[in-house]
């Protein structure tokens, strides 16, 4: 009973927190003479979109251009979700289909594939014959444009500055520095964000099966709106809303809000990286929360009223008995949500925060190595992503290990 009235609590103090945030926020707009107005959608807009469904002018109003985006946004996303559901398509899918026709075609593929070693080779020597056409397209026109492939740019000064780095740096420092204290800048906030998103991401796929209906409803409501909203809005909403608006508060001694940053215990945090570890944190938590929910719901129903039968309380019981035999089914997709979160990191670029995408991006600017740039980016997302994949594949087998010895 304590514990659902200290949860319950909390919720609403989480709900009156934000509403208090909303008021500062409203204030804020007051006192810079803005105002909360939609007037400027009616406005001209200046320009137009070379790529529309809807006829677009620049004497058009702002409302009207931004349906027109909208439009593109939708072809995109409908045509990509084609796509996407083409591929998905597997022949061991449509085998077991209930359509005779498609469960005859997959299975004489699947035949024709097993059969016939000639298609096999053939389908190997197209890949080949098109990976050799692009390393040729490379080739000629890095000859014709007299740059070649190399990478002696890498010993020269950078010559910029970078507004965050966790090593030694100054703009006299080479290009590979630079490139090095980015990639640590990346690995900082990806490695910060995994532990809190995944922290958020349990927390709220439990919540989603509390007993609590305000919890339930909260954890549901958090899940729905953010899995709704882009990342990269999200992001912006982070840095330019929430932390720039931030008044100089300081808490305790130990903590300290500022829109410059924020002090903790010692550190100190720049608003970007709080912007882009709040924004990844926020939105990859509740792609996890689903995953944990599935998770916990694949657990026989049988092992909840045993615990409960035995006077166990649900978070007890939770953490004891019903997540331990949801991680198998919890940790091949929490893997891809990790993975997900090391990709999105790039978007920090928007919000200035000095990351390995930024700094590539900056250097290949500058030096114009375009082609040079983009392999040590890929390589470096390539070996981030390996990493994570392994240490999960690992924890995967370690968890799949003790279940079969019990």
């Amino acid at each position: 009973m304590r514990q659902r009235l200290w949860i319950t609590g909390s919720a609403v103090a989480i709900v009156f927190g934000l509403a208090a945030l909303m008021i500062h926020w409203s204030v804020d707009l007051i006192h810079t003479g803005l105002g909360l107005s939609f007037n400027w959608l009616g406005q001209t807009v200046g320009f137009s979109w070379l790529d529309h469904l809807l006829p677009n002018r620049p004497s058009d109003p702002h409302a009207w251009s931004l349906a027109a985006g909208w439009i593109n946004s939708l072809k995109v996303i409908l045509f990509g979700l084609f796509i996407a559901t083409l591929h998905t398509i597997s022949a061991d899918t449509a085998r077991s289909s209930s359509n005779p026709f498609l469960r005859r075609l997959a299975a004489g593929y699947v035949a024709l594939i097993r059969q016939v070693p000639w298609i096999q080779l053939c389908v190997v020597a197209v890949l080949f014959g098109f990976a050799a056409l692009l390393i040729n397209n490379l080739s000629v026109n890095l000859i014709r444009t007299g740059l070649g492939l190399s990478f002696n740019w890498l010993g020269q000064t950078a010559g910029f500055a970078l507004a965050e780095h966790a090593l030694p740096y100054s703009p006299s420092d080479s290009y590979a520095w630079a490139l090095t204290v980015a990639w640590f800048n990346s690995l900082k906030v990806i490695l910060s964000g995994l532990v809190l998103a995944t922290f958020l991401g349990v927390s709220a796929g439990a919540a989603r099966g509390s007993s609590n209906p305000l919890l339930r409803r909260l954890a549901a409501g958090y899940v729905a709106l953010i899995r709704q909203v882009p990342l990269l809005l999200q992001l912006l909403f982070w840095y330019f809303v929430a932390f720039l608006g931030l008044p100089d508060l300081p808490i305790g001694g130990l903590i300290k809000l500022s829109n410059q940053g924020i002090h903790l215990l010692g550190l100190d945090l720049s608003v970007e990286f709080c912007a882009v570890l709040m924004g990844l944190t926020v939105f990859t938590g509740a792609s996890i929360a689903e995953v944990v929910r599935g998770g916990i719901n694949s657990v026989p129903r049988g092992q909840w009223e045993a615990y409960r039968s035995l006077g166990l309380s649900e978070g007890l019981g939770l953490r004891r008995i019903v997540l331990p035999q949801a991680l198998p089914a919890i940790l091949p997709a929490l893997t891809s949500q990790y993975l997900n979160l090391a990709k999105n990191s790039t978007l920090a670029i928007a919000v200035g925060f000095a990351d390995l995408y930024a700094v590539s991006d900056t250097t290949i600017t500058q030096t114009g190595r375009a082609i040079e740039g983009f392999i040590l980016l890929l390589v470096s997302f390539l070996l981030l992503n390996l990493l994570i994949s392994g240490g999960m594949g690992l924890l995967n087998r370690v968890v799949l290990g003790r279940g079969a010895r019990a």
